[in-house]
């Protein structure tokens, strides 16, 4: 299959800007979900500081009663309470498992935020449940110098998933946008490469058929215009 030149020049410039565009849209979603993933961890860090404080100043208000089996009584309530004041979902675990849980749908099943947590160190996951992006943030409840439970923040960024899609959106729309410019341009700055040539090659033709008459003047301002005056020169001489 025969390629022209300017149809080559077209496709070697899309070569070269289509994994350009699509480099820049996976580093650029990338990069911003790398982000909005450290802004919300970075938040419920901050938010995890007060759930901790409120709990453990709760646990040490009885003096009477163990602070592990006081808070298996007031997991509920502290789960909710917590809830309301954040507006997102939270748990409450300590070593036998759940104890207080403000909502009770979507199931999770995934629990290693709250074993690194149980274990005296704050951790988190991102897992998608129910095909909504959720970040698991575990905190530990101290008393005493003992974990003796948990805090777990289940927060969704729906919204900040729905903004990464949008600009992944809006970047292809833009890359379409640029490539359908590339192709254009390409057009015409081929179309400047080619005629030339065509020029030269009607030109070999008037020769090949006998006629020496000089080309019509070439001035492109590059090779093309010294291989037509030698071409000129040639065909004079001949």
């Amino acid at each position: 299959m025969k390629i022209g030149i300017k149809n080559k020049i077209v496709i070697m410039n899309m070569a070269v800007l289509v994994p350009v565009i699509v480099f820049i849209c996976a580093i650029t979603v990338s990069n911003l979900y790398n982000n909005v993933i450290k802004s919300s961890v970075s938040m419920l860090s901050q938010e995890s500081y007060q759930g901790q404080i409120n709990t453990i100043n709760y646990l040490e208000s009885d003096k009477k009663m163990n602070p592990r089996t006081l808070l298996k009584n007031i997991g509920p309530f502290s789960a909710t309470n917590l809830s309301e004041r954040y507006n997102f979902r939270v748990q409450i675990y300590d070593e036998d498992g759940i104890i207080g849980d403000s909502e009770e749908y979507p199931s999770i099943s995934e629990e290693r935020d709250v074993k690194s947590a149980l274990s005296g160190t704050k951790a988190y996951i991102v897992k998608k449940i129910n095909n909504k992006e959720y970040i698991l943030f575990s905190s530990p409840i101290y008393i005493e110098n003992q974990t003796i439970g948990c805090v777990r923040y289940v927060y969704h960024i729906d919204k900040e998933v729905d903004l990464i899609i949008n600009t992944l959106s809006t970047m292809v729309i833009l890359g379409v946008f640029a490539l359908f410019f590339c192709v254009f341009l390409s057009n015409i700055f081929s179309e400047k490469i080619v005629s030339p040539i065509m020029q030269l090659k009607e030109a070999s033709e008037k020769v090949a058929n006998g006629d020496f008459t000089d080309i019509e003047e070439i001035n492109s301002r590059d090779e093309i215009t010294d291989l037509a005056r030698s071409f000129n020169i040639t065909g004079t001489n001949s």
